[in-house]
């Protein structure tokens, strides 16, 4: 089964994910990627030359060309922010996999899509065009709202990266994988442990200060590969910084992601 990860733009679904192939020896798969190279368009050029309902069409078909293709290999595979939005793509996840969900505040988010050039040149605008007097932070705190109860719905795992780095982020579900019941677990099922979840990201997120110190080491020797996957740092996705310390919130605005 696949090891899928979601949640909105800048949480670190890229850099995790990268992490969490090296470490236990799977292949890694970014939905957009997958999108951007059969399409031959940036998701940006195909959001304003084909619309977004067309770019949707082209998510779905291409999650289950992916969904197919990893039946016999199982893959960690990266989706984009809206990819859970149709109800035939929850159905191919629950189907297929265990789903992690990664938030963080909207100032986190902000600040790491401001971070990565890939964002402000490949990424659409967070809302529909009409909507131009919303700076970033607006925007992302509105997608947000919105998105988060389906994000809900569909996870497995819930973890908000705010003050994580994507080391711990990854040791972190590589512990809970270690428990995990891969032949179905129920959707929303978390690690055992009472969790405080901070009010800015929603309810039902494990924060930071919910678990313990994912500073230690993963059975299996895990914690190595994915320590020495980190090494170089997040590339490309504006998300967590895998070499550095945990990200400070930020009301930081500027160019949309």
């Amino acid at each position: 089964m696949n090891l899928y990860l979601i949640g909105p733009r800048g949480c670190g679904k890229s850099t995790v994910g990268r992490l969490l192939a090296a470490a236990l020896d799977r292949p890694w798969v970014d939905l957009d990627e997958r999108i951007q190279q059969d399409a031959g368009k940036t998701v940006t050029e195909i959001f304003a030359k084909l619309g977004q309902g067309h770019f949707r069409e082209l998510e779905s078909n291409t999650l289950a060309k992916l969904v197919a293709e990893t039946a016999g290999t199982p893959h960690v595979v990266s989706l984009g922010g809206g990819s859970v939005l149709r109800p035939e793509n929850r159905r191919l996840l629950e189907a297929s996999g265990l789903t992690v969900l990664l938030v963080a505040s909207p100032q986190v988010l902000v600040e790491r899509v401001q971070k990565d050039d890939v964002s402000a040149t490949q990424r659409p605008p967070l809302t529909e065009s009409g909507v131009t007097e919303w700076s970033l932070l607006e925007e992302t705190e509105h997608i947000l709202s919105l998105r988060l109860p389906t994000y809900q719905q569909c996870a497995n795992l819930k973890l908000d990266t705010s003050e994580w780095t994507s080391v711990q982020v990854s040791e972190q579900i590589l512990r809970w994988l270690e428990r995990a019941d891969w032949s179905g677990a129920p959707r929303g099922a978390l690690p055992a442990g009472a969790y405080s979840p901070p009010a800015s990201v929603g309810s039902n997120v494990m924060a930071p200060n919910a678990a313990s110190s994912a500073a230690g080491s993963v059975a299996g020797g895990a914690a190595g590969s994915v320590a020495s996957s980190a090494a170089g740092g997040a590339s490309g996705d504006g998300e967590i910084d895998g070499a550095g310390g945990p990200v400070a919130s930020s009301g930081a605005k500027g160019t949309r992601g």
